[in-house]
C-alpha cells in the first residue's frame, strides 16, 4: 500500500491543458504592447552603445551633450551667485 494518492486517469490531459495555456499566455505576451516597447528600448539602447562604442556617435547627438553640460554648468554658478546673495543680506 502506497502512501501517495493514485493520480486521476486524465492527468495527461491536465499536462496538455497547462501546455496549451502556457503557450497562449506566451502568446500574449507577446502582443503586450509595454512588452514591446520594453522590447524596442532595449534594442535602441544596445544600438546606441554600439555606436557609442564605435566612436560613431552623430554630430547632433554631441551637440545636445554640450548643451546639455552648459546648461548644468549655467544652473551651478546661478545658484552659486544666489547663494552669496544671501549671504550678505
Amino acid at each position: 500500500m502506497s502512501a501517495r494518492p493514485t493520480p486521476p486517469s486524465n492527468a495527461g490531459n491536465n499536462v496538455s491543458q497547462l501546455q496549451t495555456a502556457g503557450n497562449q499566455a506566451g502568446q500574449q505576451r507577446d502582443e503586450d504592447v509595454d512588452l514591446q516597447r520594453a522590447k524596442d528600448l532595449l534594442q535602441l539602447h544596445t544600438e546606441v552603445k554600439l555606436a557609442h562604442g564605435q566612436g560613431s556617435i552623430s554630430q547632433g547627438l554631441m551637440e545636445a551633450r554640450q548643451m546639455v553640460k552648459a546648461a548644468i554648468a549655467k544652473v551651478i554658478t546661478d545658484e552659486d551667485d544666489d547663494d552669496e546673495g544671501e549671504a550678505w543680506t
